[in-house]
């Protein structure tokens, strides 16, 4: 995702207000312990940082420190939307400052907020929806770019360049994850392209001794000594919850094997209600990796065979379960609603600073752009202006911002070019090319 960096404007033109509008949004509220509170904001130190954010990473927190997990759906939480933004940004460097970590979990997110600025070009949100489902943007167009440079399609180079691009950082995403599947079932491969991705996506064969049998039924066996080993005190604990669920994200995902022994250990192991509803609410957000193939043959010698458990807390975890339920759907409710504000307030940010560009090369005030008043003002309001316009570069650019074909700019086209990045022209990149 690309950061909502102030839009570049031409030499000359200074441009007033902040990065984001005032609004009656920005109301400063009662004061919340150290922070001052707004409606999307809290203030600390003169800093403004995001409400929504800071309330998620605290609540994670509350045992004690946050998980790899949680340090994971902190890094989703912000990409929603636009992008992450530069308070979401700061935000997050907080966060990794002020609270408590895993060792793997703070390196996830430090990685991450130090990759921020290197994702897109602004205006185009981190992910792309096909038929409801969010995908990694980034990776979709650099396959589609691949795909189109080669005849026989993409071709192990540009596979291996995705798998890496997926792996920044200590941890690849759900998000990434699921994308590379896609690009593996819809995309056209080259065989070496075909294997390399195949064998990322889909978990390897372990040795059997990886696995314990129950009842006929394969779990893993480290996940399953490790719930053992909590439960010995009498109940696992949600800081033990968070461990057994950080133990089944290592590698490329959560595969189908390491869900049911989460589901089996929920219901064979006496649960804290803080843990049992951490459980739930994992598996119900996780993307399950099919694992079929890869497990040796049920019965295996070296696979070791376990006695089953008696159920525990069968109601409660009936009722937890639905309650976990609950609390994704309201999650998912508040994100697709934080996503829509995001836009909103981007979308008034663009239309304020490319509004005022276009104000000030539009010199007869008629809401129409000519090449002649971009040339003029490069002319004479500004004489350090590189000018560089030819009139291919004008008629290209032309093609992509007139919208109804009129042959001229109008005010609202210049703004919907320059505020939405999904047009076949970068708008950084025609915008260089008709200021610098």
């Amino acid at each position: 995702s690309s950061p909502q960096t102030p839009p570049r404007a031409p030499r000359g033109l200074a441009l007033g207000g902040g990065c984001i509008p005032s609004s009656p949004v920005d109301a400063v509220a009662a004061p919340l312990g150290s922070f001052s509170t707004m409606s999307y904001y809290v203030i600390k130190n003169g800093q403004k940082y995001d409400r929504e954010l800071l309330e998620l990473a605290r609540e994670f927190a509350k045992d004690g420190q946050i998980s790899f997990a949680e340090a994971h759906q902190l890094w989703e939480e912000a990409l929603d939307g636009p992008g992450v933004t530069p308070i979401e940004k700061q935000t997050l460097q907080h966060i990794t400052e002020e609270l408590r970590f895993t060792e793997k979990a703070l390196k996830f997110l430090q990685d991450k907020v130090q990759s921020i600025g290197a994702f897109k070009k602004k205006g185009t949100s981190y992910y792309k929806q096909i038929k409801g489902i969010k995908y990694d943007r980034s990776l979709l167009d650099m396959a589609q770019s691949a795909e189109k440079e080669a005849q026989d399609g993409i071709g192990r180079t540009s596979a291996a360049k995705l798998v890496a691009s997926a792996k920044d950082g200590p941890g690849i995403t759900q998000c990434e994850q699921r994308t590379l599947e896609y690009i593996l079932k819809n995309y056209k491969l080259s065989d070496d392209a075909k294997s390399l991705l195949r064998n990322f996506v889909s978990p390897k064969a372990k040795n059997p001794s990886y696995y314990v049998q129950i009842n006929n039924v394969s779990y893993d066996r480290e996940v399953i000594e490790l719930s053992d080993k909590h439960a010995g005190d009498g109940e696992i604990n949600l800081a033990e919850a968070k461990e057994l669920w950080d133990k089944v994200m290592d590698g490329p995902g959560v595969t189908e094997c390491e869900k049911l022994t989460i589901e089996y250990i929920l219901k064979t192991h006496k649960c804290t209600p803080e843990a049992r509803s951490y459980l739930h609410k994992m598996l119900l957000g996780t993307h399950v990796l099919q694992d079929a193939g890869t497990k040796p043959a049920e019965g295996h010698p070296e696979m070791k065979a376990l006695a089953p458990l008696p159920p525990v807390q069968t109601e409660d975890d009936a009722a937890a379960k639905a309650a976990a339920e609950k609390e994704v759907q309201e999650r998912n409710r508040r994100a697709r609603a934080r996503a829509l504000e995001k836009e909103e307030r981007r979308l008034q940010e663009c239309e304020k600073t490319y509004g005022e560009i276009f104000d000030k090369i539009d010199g007869d005030g008629n809401g129409f752009m000519t090449k002649e008043e971009l040339e003029h003002y490069a002319k004479t309001e500004d004489e350090h202006t590189l000018v560089d316009l030819g009139i291919g570069n004008w008629q290209e650019f032309l093609k992509e911002i007139d919208l109804d074909g009129d042959g001229k700019v109008q005010r609202d086209e210049f703004i919907a070019f320059f505020s939405f990045g999904d047009a076949e022209l970068d708008p950084d990149r025609v915008f260089g090319a008709l200021f610098d």
